[in-house]
């Protein structure tokens, strides 16, 4: 009797730890939960504005923030190269003052010139004082010949007055039509020197909103770098 019921316990105990051992469990502890899909390809963005190269002329790209970096709104994020625009606005600034110095030149070549005429015609009208001084009053007392040179002389310096104001005019419209020339030139060069100035204030790019920073592909399906050249209103990023 005390051996049977001894072997029943043994079989009960065997039992047990048989079932323990084949039951499933999970142990639950805190850690982190993430969902990862994986896929090939681009986000796009519901939301983005493309930031186009300022200025109206091809500018080389001095620096660049990193791609895929979180921007805040004013903040740059690509820089252009202002060495050459700078040599550029020099170059037209040093045109500029020479032509003014041509016109200047020009101008008193003006003043000069009509000056002396000036001094050739109140020379002319003293002549006519002195001509009319010792006029001829009665031409019985003069031979054919004094009373002939007299009237040429007379003859001679309206000819010679009508020809010193033809001669000013002409003057002053030659040398203003150069000036005029020169002028048109200096406006060419100031729009240019304009152009530069615009396009320096214009070297950094600004972040327009807060968002992710992401370059664009170009046609060969490259993305702006360091060192290349980028031409007026071409798209080289867009934040989203």
């Amino acid at each position: 009797m005390k051996y049977c019921l001894l072997t029943c316990v043994l079989l009960l105990v065997a039992c047990s730890e048989e079932l323990r051992s084949t039951t499933p469990t999970y142990q639950v502890r805190h850690q982190a939960f993430n969902i990862e899909i994986p896929a090939f390809g681009e986000l796009e963005a519901s939301k983005a504005q493309f930031i186009n190269a300022p200025g109206r002329r091809p500018m080389t790209i001095d620096w660049m923030a990193e791609e895929n970096s979180l921007v805040k709104e004013g903040q740059v994020v690509a820089r252009f190269d202002g060495e050459k625009l700078t040599l550029d606005s020099r170059k037209e600034e040093l045109e500029m003052l020479l032509l003014d110095e041509d016109i200047h030149s020009k101008t008193a070549e003006k003043y000069e010139q009509q000056n002396a005429l000036q001094s050739d015609k109140v020379f002319i009208s003293k002549e006519y004082e002195f001509v009319d001084a010792f006029a001829i009053d009665d031409l019985r007392l003069y031979s054919k010949l004094e009373i002939i040179e007299t009237l040429s002389n007379r003859d001679y310096l309206g000819a010679k007055d009508e020809f010193i104001d033809w001669k000013k005019d002409s003057i002053g419209e030659r040398i203003q039509s150069s000036v005029d020339v020169l002028d048109i030139r200096k406006k060419g060069h100031s729009a240019k020197y304009e152009q530069h100035k615009s396009a320096l204030a214009k070297l950094e790019v600004i972040a327009p909103f807060d968002g992710m920073l992401v370059y664009q592909k170009n046609w060969r399906g490259e993305k702006p770098s360091v060192g290349q050249t980028v031409y007026p209103e071409q798209c080289d990023c867009q934040n989203t």
